[in-house]
């Protein structure tokens, strides 16, 4: 009884991931040998991954892109001056878009 009532907090509290989680868990599925902290931190992860695919899902569904595409998809057989090294590195968030630019040093002071 016990674990019904656990089973419906969770999903009143939109925690479905965790409930997934911890279903699976108490069936039995090699969780046994793992320490407490673990499979809290097993149950924490597959939250928080369940709620940044719903996010990410949601943002795709109201940005309304016409077509799905892929960084993959870029055909770089034609010369347009794209850099082809740079869809493999990983994009930095806090980088300003546009060409990378050298800023002069600007110290003032003692050196």
């Amino acid at each position: 009884m016990l674990t019904e009532q656990t089973f419906q907090k969770l999903t009143d509290m939109k925690m479905h991931g965790f409930a997934l989680a911890l279903k699976e868990q108490l069936d039995g599925h090699g969780y046994d040998e793992l320490s407490f902290e673990e499979r809290i931190g097993f149950l924490v992860d597959r939250e928080w991954t369940e709620r940044e695919a719903r996010r990410l899902t949601r943002r795709l569904q109201s940005a309304k892109l016409r077509e799905q595409a892929a960084i993959e998809d870029i055909d770089f057989r034609y010369r347009r001056g794209l850099d082809t090294e740079r869809p493999s590195r990983p994009l930095d968030p806090n980088a300003e878009a546009g060409p990378i630019r050298s800023q002069p040093s600007t110290r003032r002071g003692p050196a």
